[in-house]
């Protein structure tokens, strides 16, 4: 984003703050980018807008910076507040030291500290195999270089499409605030907690047949995508699963540490279904579970 022989002092308020209809407060975006670059990030601040507008996001860069205000101040401020980094990925992006070594290791530690998601955004071919971001899963799909698609809007909206996924996950995870009353009253008598749905009916062939359904999953078929789907669990499940090169063995891996944590499968599966949306893999999914576990309900 911004270089020491780059000075911003240009204030462009593009940026849309508005409070969602459901009351959540808008995700924090922050976009770092290469300002070679500077006519990638207005397209995608044009594909963002209605995610804006819906007040989902809000979307940060550099150019909101005002005059007087002190640049390297306002970046870190920006990055350590963010629930989202999108690093615009291209050579001039990679060759930019402020974007390499200040924006994106900062990117990189909160990301690590699950303090934030970091989606690299390829933006042109480039030497990015190796980088500290290129274990995580990349937009568009594939990792196709937005220049390379034959319609840049047909990219971007990709792009878009997978930044809802993950906005959803992280609204999932976080209540809206007027859903937390000030002052939680004293029931009357303590309540018992709620019962996760048994899994305890989960024999072999039925875990054989989960991982089969599983394994049709766009968001389980690579071992970037299942990083991202296990970056989403609690930290006591992720640090228990035993990692394979062969994506049956993962995703087999996946389940049976899941299953030993009360409600883990649950939490997994929602994750899944909140990637894979309506798509055919997870209507099957879906069948294998009431298949399966007898009760089951996964709407």
């Amino acid at each position: 984003m911004a270089t020491v022989d780059e000075p911003v002092s240009q204030n462009k308020p593009d940026q849309i703050s508005v409070q969602s209809s459901s009351g959540a407060t808008p995700i924090k975006v922050f976009i770092s980018y290469a300002h070679r670059d500077e006519d990638f990030r207005l397209e995608l601040n044009d594909h963002l807008s209605n995610l804006q507008r819906q007040g989902l996001i809000a979307g940060w860069h550099d150019r909101q910076i005002v005059p007087g205000q002190e640049w390297a101040d306002q970046i870190d401020q920006a990055l350590n507040e963010s629930q989202i980094i999108l690093l615009l990925v291209s050579a001039r992006f990679l060759a930019s030291d402020y974007c390499h070594d200040k924006e994106m290791g900062r990117a990189i530690e909160r990301h690590n500290a699950k303090k934030a998601v970091v989606i690299p955004i390829i933006l042109s071919a480039c030497d990015w195999q190796g980088t500290p971001f290129s274990k995580l899963q990349a937009l568009p799909k594939d990792a196709k270089p937005i220049k390379s698609w034959p319609d840049r809007d047909e990219a971007w909206l990709d792009v878009v499409r997978g930044l809802r996924k993950v906005i959803e996950n992280l609204r999932r995870a976080t209540p809206p605030v007027e859903a937390r009353p000030a002052v939680a009253p004293a029931p009357a008598q303590p309540m018992p907690p709620a019962e996760p749905p048994s899994v305890t009916g989960l024999d072999f062939r039925g875990k054989q047949k989960l991982v089969d359904a599983l394994l049709g999953c766009d968001c389980l078929n690579t071992p970037q995508s299942r990083d991202q789907i296990i970056g989403s669990l609690t930290s006591a499940i992720q640090n228990r699963i035993n990692r394979h090169s062969n994506a049956r063995q993962d995703v087999l891996s996946i389940v049976n540490t899941c299953l030993q944590f009360p409600a883990g499968l649950e939490s997994f599966l929602e994750i899944v279904g909140s990637f894979e949306g309506d798509s055919i893999p997870w209507q099957k999914v879906r069948a294998i579970l009431k298949e399966i576990l007898p009760g089951w309900s996964s709407e």
